[in-house]
């Protein structure tokens, strides 16, 4: 099994996040890490990742770096096997979308 990395950048869109990562608990794939990497958000956004999700790893910026540098960021703190970006604002409507990128990885590793 493969450990994914999901890698989220953020900036200011605290209540975007949190549906954000509730859905991710919906995953059916379970060796997977969460990074938050927010890019000095005064919305409360680090407070709510800090207290209502414990387990993601989350990096604080003291100013917005822009996107690609967040991202960049996470993919330098990742542990995983495979990297799995996602804005702030995307729900995971279906359960198996990290076990079904993992298995197409997997069967086309070129």
């Amino acid at each position: 099994m493969h450990k994914v990395s999901v890698i989220i950048a953020s900036w200011n869109r605290k209540e975007d996040l949190k549906r954000t990562l509730k859905s991710l608990q919906t995953q059916d794939y379970k060796d997977f890490e969460v990074i938050v990497i927010d890019n000095g958000s005064h919305d409360g956004s680090v407070e709510l990742v800090e207290k209502d999700f414990p387990s993601v790893r989350l990096h604080k910026n003291k100013e917005n770096l822009g996107v690609s540098i967040a991202k960049n960021q996470g993919t330098i703190l990742g542990k995983g096997d495979y990297v799995h970006f996602l804005d702030s604002d995307i729900e995971m409507t279906h359960s198996q979308v990290i076990s079904n990128m993992v298995k197409i990885l997997e069967e086309h590793p070129e």
